[in-house]
Formats: C-alpha cells, structure tokens, sequence
C-alpha cells in the first residue's frame, strides 16, 4: 500500500473510501471519505445510490495510489458522465482477493443494496466485482434482480437493463479458474520452498524477528527472548503453564500479539484487548516450539482449497524440521528436560505445591502413573493441615467414567502405616500372651493396658450415650409378628405391612422355585378325560328318541334321571308359589251351580259369571254366522254341481 500524494498518509485495508462526483478532486489531493462520513450519507438519503466500485488485490500492490485503482476510476467515472449516471460514489477495496467477500466496501453496497437504496452497481470488468463463480452468479441473478439493481460491466458489456448477456456465466468460470491456477502455483512454489528448508512462516516467532534487507532470516530479539527463557526456566521448576501465565499477567509483560504489534514485527498490527494477559495455551505453544532450538518447523498447517479460510493441524509425519538454521534461544538440555516433563503433564492441586515425584512414579501392579492428591484435614487436636498421598490413575480414570475399576487406589499415609505397624505389634503381644511367653513385666504392662482401653471405651460409651437421644425400640421381627398372630394380638400399621411384603416375597420365591422345579420335571402323560352326567343323559336320551334300545343299567339311570328332575321341579314350583301365593281360582261351572241354588255371590262372583255369559254369547253367534255361511256355500256347490251332472246327462 502506498501513500497518498501530499500529507504522506498510509491506506490499509480496514479503510473504506467512498468519491462523491463532486468530490474526486479531495480525493485526488489525498484527502479520503471514509465510511462514516455524514455528508456521503445525506447525499445518498433523498435518492437511490449509484455505486463505482474497483477493487485491488495484494499481488498488484504498488507504491502510492495504485495504477490499477486509477485506471478503474477513470474508466468507471468517464462511463458514468457519458451515460448520465450522476450523482454517484466511488468505492474501492484495496489489498483484497477476489475470493474475500468480506471485503469492507463491497459489504457496505450489499448492505445498502438489501435495504433498497441503490439502483446501480458498476464495475470496469466482473473480475473486480470477485471470482467466484457461484457468488458472483448468486448476486448477479439473484440478490441484484431481486432487488431492482441494475450490474454494469464496463470492458465486458454486462448492463442488465438490456437483458441477459448469456457470455457472463462463461467470464466468472474464467475469473474463477484464474484464481485456481494463481493458487495453484503459489502452493507449487511455498511446497518446493518448504521442502528446500527456506522458512515459509509470514510472521516468526516469539522471541525473533526479521532481518532487514535479508528475506527469510530471523535473528534474536533480545526482549522477548528474555521472556522465553523465564518461561523455559520456570516450567522445569516445577512451574505449571497456568501458573507460569498468571506470573506473566500479574508483573504486566505484554503477551505475544501486542508485543509484535507495538514493536513493528507485525507490519499490520491487529487489535488486542488486555496486552498483559496470558493464556495457559500461549505459554504451552511456547513450550512445544522447536523453532527455539534453532529449527525451521514447515508445514505444521494446512488449508483444504483455496476458498477455505480456515487452518487446519498437520499430521505429524507432514511436518518437515530442519535443525539449526538460525540462532537458538533455548539450549538442547533445557530443551530435553521440558520435553520430559511435558510428556508427565502435572497440573497444580488445590491446595500446596505439586508433589515433589508426581509424573516419576508408577503402579507397580498396572504400571500406570500414579496421581498426586492434596487434601485439607481439620482435627480438633492438631487443627488444619495438609496431606497428600500417590493414588493410581486407572483407579482415577474408571471411578470417574463409571467403567469397573481395573487396579486399586494404592492409597498410603504415614498415619495409617504408622497405624498397621501398632496393630502388628499389639497381634504379636496378644499371641505371645495367649502361648504364654510373656515376661512378668510384659504382663503387668498388658494388664495396664486392657484396664486402660475398657476403661476409655467405657468413658467414651457414656458420654456418646449421654449426648445422643434415646435410641428408638427395634422393630419386630418376622418370627415375633408370627408368634402375636397366633396368640391373636393386635399389630401395627408398620407390623402389617412388613408381614404382607414378607409372604409377597415368599409367595414370589416359591413361584419361582415352582417354576424351576416343573421345568426340570418330566413331561406328565395327559389325562383321559371322563364323560360328566351330563354328558352320559345326553346321550341316553337322544338313543331313546332315535328308538335305540337301552340296556337295563341305562333305563334304570333315566328312569332315574326322570324321578330327580320332577322332584326337583316340584321343589322349584313350591319354592314359586310360596314366593308368590295367588288367590284361590273360582270355576265358572260352580258359579253356575251356586246361582242355580240362589246361594249369594260376591261381586268379583256376579262380575266374572257376566263375563263369561257375554263372552259365550259372542261365540255362539260368531258360530252361527259362520256355521250359516258355511251351509249356503255347501247348498251352491251342491247345486252347481247338480246342474253340471243334468247336462251331462242330456248330452248322452
């Protein structure tokens, strides 16, 4: 980037020129609108925006304002005079691929473009506008349609306004394959440097920079060399990189990026927020550079394609390292030292220092390593102190995963061996005594002792059960429950319900081993199955309709059958009359009689001895109607067929 022609200002690209028309002569005088310029906005504000947009990229770069962003703006400006596109702006990005499509003045007319304030975008070809095929095709046809925004392309007469240019598609593929072919022939050349052992890292390392007039050598800074040799130093101390991080951050030492940034090793600072804090990460990544030894370490990165952005980790077998190719911060011992003990990380416990053997010791029965434990006791007696203790780190690892544990915890304190070697000696005193080889002092003093202990267990026992609450009774248990069921005494909610869960799971076991027993046993043979009565009378009495002859056996057990059903009927019928008596029926014939005899009928007599006459007297005249009908159709048959047989008779 070059600088403008009077007041020898430097333009980078995180700045966003914008050219009014009537303001290409500041321009020209080096006196820029930048993006938040008030005036740019208002005059943008009444009407739709009308943009010239250039853009350069890195590799046309070029002392003061470049050629390439001259010649565009001429040829963009003198476009819109002739073809009265006025009043416009004139924006450009400088240093930009045309792949970025995060490029500030770009994204600045895509903004304005979605808010439908501009109606014209022009460029001097589609190359500037970016080459990327399928992006430039995505706001060509898509977002600029969608939109009303009228593209221009100056030298490949591209005007959507006069429809579609079918050669367009074909000059973004172009475009696009140039920026391949570029990107593959700068990895071509970056590969065989690598391989040939020049450093191909942009920036060097902390604690170097670059040499003046000599490319691709770096030499020691003495500063940040400093600071690289504490780090070193501090870590083989015993020194964790989280707390070699803190120590940085607390005496104020400026980190890495803002070190490089203020001392002009990086030739476009970026910016930083707290320029003393260090992070544990940054002091590990000092640690693991070999470039301190004097090495150039290549290809520890890689990108996928030239349109990813991202870097990704090298396997190890693609790093290439040649040894002894500048000054060396760190010397070969410090070096191995730090190796070593970054292959036994150790992290600082909560409490104390970190355990003088922590990363050196081992399990003797998995050999994994065995894990330093910091732990704070509070007695009442000693107070608060700190104890640690080597645990295994399988133990560790599968207590916290939840998996079976595959070795034990190899837990040792000096209280508790100091404790197993009293008991050893108190088991030894103890079978002495019992053999009967102790000493008459020995004894005495083994007496003293069991005095002493009961009498201290007995103190102890009082005074625990002077403090604690009375304890409450012991449940029954199940034989007791049983016993006060026998003897009929009353029991608990609590008793009731433990002795029905107790015949449950009894009932459940017995199941169980119901099931296993019959599952074991031999398949029993089906048993026949015997007619029932029922059966046997069903099948007499369908012979005895079919007129089958009976046995006698069989006679006698229907006969049999016959006397059971009608007493059996005759017990059901009195059953139903006891339930429901009627009263006592009165004939008609001796109603009659009693009225012939002039005995006295009761009114339920008299009504039903009318009923009966008038219902008889109904019939009999319904008899004579139909009796009558009867006799006079017989009397017309009889004479039809008298006349039938007399002229019969006449015929012959």
């Amino acid at each position: 980037m070059g600088a403008a022609n009077s007041g020898d200002v430097r333009y980078n690209k995180n700045i966003h020129y914008r050219l009014l028309a009537a303001g290409m002569e500041d321009m020209m005088k080096g006196q820029p609108i930048k993006q938040g310029d008030k005036s740019a906005k208002q005059a943008g504000s009444l009407t739709k925006k009308i943009y010239l947009y250039a853009r350069l990229s890195q590799e046309d770069e070029q002392s003061g304002d470049s050629n390439s962003i001259v010649n565009q703006r001429s040829i963009l400006t003198k476009y819109a005079e002739e073809n009265n596109l006025t009043p416009y702006e004139f924006v450009y990005d400088d240093g930009y691929s045309g792949t970025d499509w995060e490029r500030p003045a770009f994204s600045q007319i895509i903004e304005d473009v979605e808010a439908g304030l501009v109606s014209t975008v022009a460029v001097k070809d589609l190359s500037r506008f970016g080459r990327d095929y399928l992006k430039v095709g995505f706001y060509s046809e898509i977002l600029f349609p969608k939109h009303d925004v009228r593209l221009i392309a100056v030298h490949d007469n591209v005007d959507t306004d006069l429809g579609e240019n079918d050669l367009a598609p074909m000059v973004n593929l172009f475009n696009e394959w140039y920026v391949k072919s570029t990107s593959r022939k700068v990895r071509a050349i970056i590969q065989a440097k690598g391989k040939s052992g020049e450093r191909i890292a942009v920036v060097p390392k902390y604690g170097y920079r670059k040499i003046e007039n000599d490319i691709g050598k770096i030499e020691i800074d003495v500063e940040s060399a400093a600071v690289v040799r504490r780090i070193f130093n501090m870590y083989a101390n015993g020194i964790s990189a989280r707390g070699i991080a803190m120590a940085l951050t607390t005496e104020g030492i400026r980190n890495p990026t803002t070190y490089k940034s203020e001392s002009g090793i990086l030739k476009k600072p970026r910016p930083t927020g707290t320029t003393s804090y260090w992070n544990a990460s940054t002091v590990t990544g000092i640690l693991d550079a070999q470039e301190y030894l004097g090495h150039t370490v290549n290809f520890k990165t890689y990108s996928k394609s030239y349109k990813d952005k991202k870097s990704r980790k090298n396997a190890p077998e693609n790093v290439m390292v040649f040894e002894n190719t500048h000054p060396a911060i760190i010397d070969k011992a410090t070096w191995d030292v730090v190796r070593k003990m970054r292959s036994h990380k150790r992290r600082p416990p909560v409490y104390g220092m970190p355990g003088l053997f922590s990363g050196l010791v081992y399990c003797s029965d998995c050999n994994a390593k065995l894990y330093f434990n910091m732990r704070k006791i509070t007695t009442k007696k000693y107070g608060e102190r700190l104890d640690g203790a080597y645990a295994c780190s399988e133990y560790k690892k599968d207590l916290s995963a939840g998996y079976p544990r595959k070795c034990t915890a190899h837990y040792k304190e000096l209280a508790k061996i100091q404790a197993e070697k009293v008991k050893l000696k108190n088991r030894e005193l103890t079978a002495r005594m019992r053999a009967g080889l102790l000493t008459p002092e020995e004894q005495e003093a083994y007496q003293a002792r069991r005095e002493y202990k009961s009498t201290a267990h007995k103190k102890w026992r009082d005074k625990r059960n002077a403090s604690e609450p009375p304890k409450p009774p012991k449940p029954l248990s199940i034989a007791k429950i049983a016993e006060r069921v026998k003897e009929g005494l009353p029991l608990t909610a609590e008793e009731t319900e433990k002795r029905e869960a107790y015949k449950a799971r009894k009932n459940a076991q017995f199941k169980k081993w119901r099931a296993k027993q019959k599952a074991n046993e031999p398949p029993k043979p089906p048993k026949e199955k015997k007619p029932t009565k029922k059966e046997i009378m069903s099948d007499i009495i369908a012979r005895k309709n079919a007129g089958q002859s009976l046995t006698a056996v069989e006679v006698e057990t229907y006969e049999a059958y016959r006397k059971e059903k009608r007493e059996k009927h005759k017990v059901w019928r009195d059953a139903k009359a006891a339930e429901n008596p009627k009263p006592p029926t009165l004939f008609i014939t001796e109603i009659a009689k009693r009225r012939q005899e002039g005995l006295p009928l009761t009114p339920e007599e008299v009504a039903a001895y009318d009923a009966w006459r008038e219902k008889k007297s109904k019939y009999q005249r319904e008899w004579k109607e139909k009796n009558s009908e009867y006799h006079r159709e017989y009397s017309r048959k009889r004479h039809q067929s008298k006349k039938v047989e007399n002229a019969e008779a006449v015929g012959h």
